[in-house]
């Protein structure tokens, strides 16, 4: 699981899910956040949603876009006097991304801590680490030979079985946020590069 970001779906945290309505979206750690929420004129922008520590709804300062043309920005800070969770939702060139949920440090621990007591993802082999970290890493036309640069080719359609039926990749062989979670720290390549 990486050190800052957590990839989460609802049924996990009641609290965080209460504050999208996406089935997926990322939790990050931050103690400080800049937003700006102007269109960028390639269809890109940001909107952001601040809550108190009891969760209640709060206006965030202006952030009305860029102060070269005339509008604001501004830094938050999430320690829970007033800010303590910041959402954000984006769109990019036209489509939605998943939003991201900003919380204090502490706050993300502890909810790293129950993703890793739900998804019990900790007695994969290298074998299923490493399938996960090319799916979530590569294009799916390079996945299969990333992973035999490393491991036998013919492992490659039973590790992903495996990993469909711990639901760390959907039917399609997309990844789940728990396979993301797992693979988050996994660096590909390692093969590669001892061969040179």
């Amino acid at each position: 699981m990486s050190k800052n970001e957590i990839a989460m779906s609802r049924g996990i945290n009641a609290q965080l899910d209460s504050k999208t309505k996406a089935k997926e979206y990322y939790v990050r750690s931050a103690d400080k956040l800049h937003i700006n929420s102007s269109w960028d004129g390639s269809g890109s922008k940001s909107n952001y949603y601040a809550f108190d520590a009891q969760g209640k709804p709060i206006a965030l300062p202006a952030h009305t876009g860029c102060t070269s043309f005339g509008g604001s920005e501004a830094d938050v800070q999430l320690d829970g006097k007033p800010y303590a969770m910041i959402v954000k939702e984006s769109i990019f060139r036209g489509k939605h991304l998943k939003p991201a949920i900003y919380v204090q440090p502490l706050f993300f621990d502890a909810v790293s801590a129950q993703v890793e007591d739900a998804q019990g993802t900790g007695n994969l082999t290298d074998m299923q680490l490493y399938a996960l970290a090319v799916t979530a890493q590569l294009k799916s036309s390079g996945r299969r030979d990333e992973f035999a640069q490393a491991f036998p080719v013919s492992e490659w359609d039973a590790t992903r079985e495996q990993l469909r039926d711990m639901q760390l990749l959907r039917k399609n062989n997309a990844i789940t946020p728990a396979g993301r979670n797992a693979a988050a720290d996994v660096k590909i390549g390692w093969a590669r590069r001892a061969r040179n």
